[in-house]
């Protein structure tokens, strides 16, 4: 039924596109006709016009009217048929000439009808039909004119060549078309995912900040310090769920674009779950749900591989499954059986008792934006992001992310990749913060991110210089004596990279370290390139930043 819609509405097209050509057909017919009249019979010529013209009130008649494709194949044969009648008039008077010009006007009626066919085989047909009968009369009438065997025999020869070279036309106009088509509606579906995607991320963004401002305007008024302390929780949740948005925006992107990379490197995979559970337990304990981590102890004590990028896997899936569950338990499976070579391979599945997908709201569900069904977003919020990004990153590390569900019987994803064994890690300490008195400059165009950073840096920092750009680092630089510089990338005037370069050029400068809001790799090749020696990605939150200069004043 949707292909014949899809047809009727072609058809309804192609006698729309007719309708705007029907003056030059009118004017083309009416010329011929008025240089036929000079060597015929007027009245011949005077019905033939009669019939075109009748033709074409229908055609104007119908428009884009025609609700079947029937019909419209009717009228376009009749027509087509009515349009070709003057070749035989012509063979009868003109002789051989004659039928050398009908043979031309033929091969014009079939090139113009092929364009005007769209990609209908049908529409095609209708004009081929009466020309290619047409074609094969023209022969016949020559040699009853005088023709010649050899003119009658290249007059046949030609015939089939005209067909397949408006059936090339007609091939490639309607591939066009066809292609025309589906870009225009790629468009508008990158369109219409454009205005969902702004709708989603500004529905995103506004809760956050509603909670941000009501937390500050709440904490002026606060009454006693654990009301205060309640207030600025809020301000720290509502931040966190911005940074957690912001994050899955930029890996989607990266992702599209194929700039994102895993790194392979050691970790502690048993640390890795263990800190996992010790974050998720206390949640889903709130909910009212047990929360377990079943076969850990399976695990080597290292692992080559992204760490980083397994957690964020993890922590998207137990945030859906605690999210969307309401009794029961989630737990979290771990199997390791061997691999290919000397690889293990890992497997994290997350177990849920929740309601479960039909096989309709599974498909797509790894989908960007994709949500199970339309009230999820309504009801628990989200982008529908985590599930994609988790997928693709688990494609980088050679692995996948799979699901299996049932209606009222819970979800199961399963995350699979192989990794190889590493030697034990050594026991590190952890830094709570760097020494206290530091003299540090801070460069970067924006108020609000160096009142945020002098902050931060409050603590251990004797004495903070703020810029705005990077000349002004360097007339700062020049003027004291510094123990770390935090240069922004993107500032007016003199970017970060710049500065740090010209820096770096003296002896004996301090450390710098970037600030930015991109990890790329090729920015972090770049800030190295430059003679930094880290980096502080953008939001950035004080445990980070105090790690950060740690590294940078230890290097």
């Amino acid at each position: 039924m949707t292909a014949a819609l899809a047809a009727d509405a072609e058809w309804a097209q192609i006698f729309t596109d007719r309708r705007r050509s029907l003056p030059f057909r009118v004017g083309i017919c009416v010329l011929a006709g008025v240089t036929i009249g000079a060597f015929v019979d007027i009245r011949l010529v005077v019905l033939w016009l009669g019939l075109f013209l009748a033709m074409q009130g229908v055609e104007w008649a119908l428009g884009d009217r025609v609700r079947t494709r029937w019909i419209g194949a009717g009228v376009l044969l009749i027509t087509n048929a009515v349009i070709g009648a003057p070749v035989l008039v012509e063979i009868q008077t003109f002789g051989v000439w004659g039928a050398v010009v009908a043979i031309a006007l033929l091969a014009g009626t079939l090139t113009i009808g092929a364009a005007g066919a769209r990609s209908s085989g049908l529409a095609y047909l209708m004009v081929l039909i009466p020309s290619a009968v047409y074609l094969a009369l023209i022969p016949w009438f020559a040699w009853r004119q005088g023709a010649t065997g050899r003119d009658v025999f290249l007059m046949a020869v030609n015939d089939p060549l005209l067909v397949m070279s408006s059936f090339v036309a007609w091939r490639a106009s309607a591939r066009a078309l066809l292609g025309e088509a589906a870009a225009r509606a790629r468009a508008e579906r990158a369109d219409e995912a454009k205005s969902a995607f702004v709708a989603l991320v500004g529905h995103e963004l506004r809760t956050p900040i509603s909670a941000m401002l009501a937390g500050v305007a709440e904490a002026g008024k606060a009454r006693s310090p654990a009301e205060a302390a309640a207030h600025l929780r809020l301000i720290d949740d509502a931040g966190r769920m911005m940074r957690t948005l912001l994050n899955d925006l930029l890996d989607l992107s990266k992702l599209e674009a194929g700039r994102l990379a895993v790194v392979c490197e050691p970790f502690d995979p048993r640390r890795l779950l263990a800190e996992t559970e010790a974050f998720w337990a206390p949640e889903a304990r709130a909910r009212g749900l047990g929360f377990e981590v079943v076969g850990a102890a399976a695990l080597p004590p290292a692992l080559l591989g992204d760490g980083v990028r397994i957690r964020q896997i993890l922590n998207n899936l137990l945030s859906n499954a605690l999210k969307f569950t309401t009794d029961g338990a989630v737990t979290l499976v771990v199997t390791v059986t061997p691999g290919a070579d000397t690889a293990l391979q890992l497997g994290l599945t997350v177990i849920d008792t929740g309601p479960g997908l039909t096989a309709d709201q599974a498909q797509g569900l790894f989908n960007p934006f994709h949500q199970a069904h339309a009230g999820v977003a309504r009801t628990h919020g989200g982008t529908g992001l985590g599930l994609s990004i988790s997928r693709d990153l688990a494609r980088l590390m050679a692995g996948d992310l799979t699901l299996a569900t049932r209606p009222g019987e819970g979800c199961a994803f399963t995350f699979t990749s192989p990794f190889a064994a590493a030697p034990p890690l050594e026991a590190v300490d952890v830094v709570a913060r760097p020494p206290a008195g530091l003299r540090i400059l801070l460069a970067d165009d924006h108020e609000v991110n160096r009142r945020a950073f002098a902050l931060m840096l409050g603590p251990v920092a004797a004495e903070l210089v703020c810029v705005a750009d990077g000349e002004a680092a360097l007339r700062a630089a020049n003027d004291g004596d510094f123990d770390l510089i935090l240069l922004d990338l993107n500032m007016p005037r003199m970017g970060g990279l710049e500065a740090a370069r010209l820096l770096t050029a003296r002896a004996g400068g301090p450390p710098i370290l970037a600030l930015t809001a991109s990890v790329a790799c090729e920015d972090i090749a770049a800030c190295t390139a430059a003679g930094m020696v880290g980096f502080i990605a953008k939001p950035v939150e004080p445990a980070e930043l105090y790690a950060a200069i740690e590294a940078a004043l230890a290097a």
